[in-house]
Formats: structure tokens, sequence, C-alpha cells
């Protein structure tokens, strides 16, 4: 591994989902949300960089670029952490990939999360049984208002829109969870990491992540969005360049050592 990895945790975050994956005909579970977490043990920042499900990339036993919600239909939690880390040049040694009922029980157990919701949401479909009904405002989403916040896409931005709520989201349950309310719930927690949640994270991993935080910086936390822009047919086309900046920005490059002979 590349020393300038050495002194960060990254962690691959999956939301999954159940439902007829486009251009497959069964039915299967796959990547809803990407994201990256990565914690800097030098200087205590966390960064989180989010990946739309609609890039389309190369992945392990596949011949074609396929996108990246498929990896999870394919192979798992492993297959997406292999196709993100080829794709963003890191390693990522661990994950958590949780669906919806999981994500919402998660949310119910820490007493909701608060946040603005940017406009009003209203969105029914029978045949799927989705339905979504939220408020313009600041609200307290419970587990099942959550749930309708993040899937929501009927708006004029549609998938980016969705991703941009994931991030507003994940930093809000991000600091929930690092306030001190939440320290009592910790047992329920555990509970459900080992029966809901699929993940390589164990809990012994758990505790030391957890003194991790402790001792991370409480500065903002950053969350930004994959560089690229959005192709006719609708897919993220990353923007190579500016990932290769963003990368190095998450990721600084070492200083060289002088060298003594000059």
């Amino acid at each position: 591994m590349d020393k300038k990895f050495e002194n960060y945790t990254n962690i691959l975050f999956i939301g999954i989902d159940d439902k007829p994956v486009e251009g497959i005909a069964e039915a299967g579970r796959y990547a809803d949300a990407l994201m990256l977490v990565s914690m800097d043990h030098t200087n205590g920042e966390i960064r989180f960089l989010s990946l739309p499900r609609n890039i389309k990339t190369t992945m392990d036993g596949r011949k074609d670029p396929e996108y990246l919600s498929f990896t999870y239909y394919y192979g798992g939690a492993p297959l997406a952490v292999n196709t993100v880390s080829q794709l963003l040049n890191i390693p990522i040694t661990q994950y958590v990939a949780l669906d919806r009922k999981s994500l919402a029980k998660f949310v119910d157990t820490i007493g909701g999360i608060n946040l603005y919701v940017e406009s009003n949401m209203d969105y029914d479909d029978p045949v799927s049984g989705t339905s979504i009904h939220l408020t313009q405002g600041y609200q307290h989403l419970t587990g099942d208002m959550s749930q309708q916040y993040l899937i929501f896409r009927n708006d004029d931005l549609g998938d980016i829109g969705r991703v941009q709520r994931q991030q507003k989201f994940a930093k809000a349950l991000f600091e929930k969870m690092m306030s001190l309310e939440t320290i009592p719930t910790l047992p329920t927690i555990l509970d459900i990491w080992e029966d809901n949640i699929d993940t390589n994270i164990n809990i012994l991993d758990i505790s030391n992540l957890l003194d991790l935080l402790d001792t991370l910086s409480t500065n903002e936390i950053k969350i930004k969005m994959l560089p690229g822009n959005m192709s006719p047919t609708g897919d993220w086309i990353p923007d190579n360049a500016r990932v290769e900046q963003e990368i190095n920005e998450m990721f600084p490059p070492l200083p060289e050592e002088t060298n003594d002979d000059e």
C-alpha cells in the first residue's frame, strides 16, 4: 500500500435496494447509493465522497463497462469495494452495506434526524408500493421519513438531486451519531449492526473506530460528489482530471525526501 494512505481509514458505505434492476430481467439487490468516508488520523478531518450510481465503469468478471449500481447485484459488497477502489485508485479495506429497512431501524434507534427538507415531496407508485409525502421546511425525520427523503427523485435534478440529499442526510446522521444523546443507544445499535447490516467491520473494529472518532476533529465535515458531467443518456461521466485533483486533495502526496547529496 502506498505510504500516503497509511494514516487514513477508508470505508465504503453502500445503500442497497431490492427491486428489479434496469436492464436485468430478475429482481436483485443493487447499490442504490455509494459513499466513501475517509478519516484522516493526522489532522482529524473526515471527508465524504459521493459516487453516483449511474457511473459506467469496468468491473471484475464483466466483459463490458456497467453501472456502479450493478456491483452489489453481481458480487455483493466485495465487488463494489473493489470497483470503487480501482475507479479512484485508492485502497478501501472496510465496507458497510445496509438496506432501507435497516437504515430506518437505525435512524429510529438514535431518535431521528433533524433536517431541512428543501421542497414539498409528493409521489405515489402503487406498483412498487412507494409513497412519499414530506413537507418543505425543518423536519424531525423518523426512519420511514428518512427513507422517503432519500429515495425521492421526482424533481428537476433527478438522480443528482438524490445524491445531494444523500450528502445532506449523511452529514446530519453522522453529527447525530457523534452527539452525547446517542451514547445510551449504543447497545441497540450494536445489535442492529450484527443482525441487519452487511459489513466486514466486527464489534472489535467498531470499538476501535469509536475510539478513533473521539480523537477526530469536530471541524466542518467535508462532503463532495465525484466530479463529472451528465451525459445526454443520463449517465454520470467522471471528469478524470478533476477526479485526480479531488483525490490528491483528500490524500495529499507525501513530501519528497530531501537528497543528502545536494
